[in-house]
């Protein structure tokens, strides 16, 4: 129970609201000359005292630059998204920790 997937059958101009703990995804767009838009935030509590590079940069609700230690095992979806990271091969994997390193400043 409660690991069924339950479709959200939207509408043009319909919205859908949901946080990152939500196992999600969608069928791919297959239209030709249609696309599908997302708008995506990321927020965290002021008490947050890590981010990870991926996440940079951080900016309050007025605009202003927030500065953070990094966080080594963050990533796009986290440690759990082993399907970004197992196909990346070695220099690919290097390449992205250093980018990573380089946003946050490290």
């Amino acid at each position: 129970m409660g690991r069924e997937p339950i479709p959200a059958r939207l509408g043009p101009g319909d919205v859908l609201f949901f946080n990152g703990n939500m196992i999600h995804g969608s069928h791919p767009n297959k239209t030709p000359d249609r696309w599908r838009r997302s708008l995506i935030f990321h927020t965290m509590p002021k008490s947050a005292t890590h981010i990870s590079g991926v996440f940079l940069p951080a900016v309050d609700f007025e605009g202003n630059d927030l500065t953070y230690a990094f966080s080594p095992g963050g990533g796009v979806c986290g440690e759990e998204f082993p399907a970004f990271w197992d196909k990346m091969s070695e220099d690919e994997r290097e390449a992205y920790l250093k980018t990573d390193l380089a946003r946050s400043g490290q």
